[in-house]
């Protein structure tokens, strides 16, 4: 009995210590693109996702800044539908992850009625992977 015992602390010794059973170590998402850019008129893009079969949204901003005394603050910070992790609106884009193409993110930016560019960051994940895609729109 007392040799089974010592096998089976060896044995979850031995898994405890292999890397590739923690938790958390996901390989990084790969994307064909890193950032999107619309003209004026606005449109429809779409990014990628190569090496995972599916992601889903997780938020999007406009910007990001630090404050000493507030700490990070995003401006524009909104999040999926609620009951969906695949649609997410922000002030001047929509960006949806197609039904039969989950490692699909389709953009579409509104046209700009200004002459000021936008910036825009919508985060995705798998896991315990995160992507950002950052949209530029002049």
């Amino acid at each position: 009995m007392k040799k089974m015992w010592t096998w089976a602390a060896l044995a979850l010794a031995v898994v405890a210590c292999d890397p590739e059973v923690l938790d958390g170590d996901w390989d990084p998402i790969q994307t064909d693109q890193e950032q999107l850019t619309f003209g004026q008129a606005g449109g429809t893009q779409t990014v990628r996702m190569t090496n995972y079969k599916s992601w889903w949204l997780c938020e999007a901003y406009d910007t990001v800044a630090w404050s000493e005394t507030d700490g990070w603050q995003y401006q524009g910070l909104v999040y999926p539908e609620e009951g969906t992790v695949y649609h997410i609106a922000g002030a001047w884009y929509e960006a949806v992850i197609p039904e039969g193409a989950r490692n699909t993110l389709t953009v579409t930016a509104q046209p700009n009625p200004g002459t000021a560019p936008r910036e825009a960051h919508v985060t995705l994940t798998v896991g315990d992977a995160f992507k950002t895609i950052t949209l530029y729109q002049h």
